[in-house]
């Protein structure tokens, strides 16, 4: 299972509260996690789709690391990033 490090930033505004209810509360934020690739491979088994780059790739480079946009038709509008950032700026 995807295990979400700590939620990175949230902003999700929403026109059905109650409808949005249903698909956040079990999964909330925006996520970083431990593998990118990993987490994409799990929620498309679950039918989630993903936005690509123009290159047609899922996961993008970031920094030393890659993220991935879940499309907002799944998940009640809201475009949600995975990132498998690891923060070390802000470890001490």
């Amino acid at each position: 299972m995807m295990k979400v490090n700590k939620i990175d930033h949230i902003c999700i505004a929403v026109k059905d509260l109650e409808a949005a209810k249903k698909i956040w509360e079990p999964m909330l934020g925006n996520f970083n996690v431990d593998n990118t690739r990993d987490a994409v491979d799990e929620l498309k088994a679950k039918d989630y789709p993903f936005i690509p780059a123009a290159n047609g790739e899922i996961a993008r480079p970031f920094r030393d690391c890659e993220f991935a946009f879940i499309h907002p038709k799944k998940l009640n509008g809201v475009l949600t990033e995975l990132i498998d950032y690891k923060w070390e700026e802000f470890k001490k």
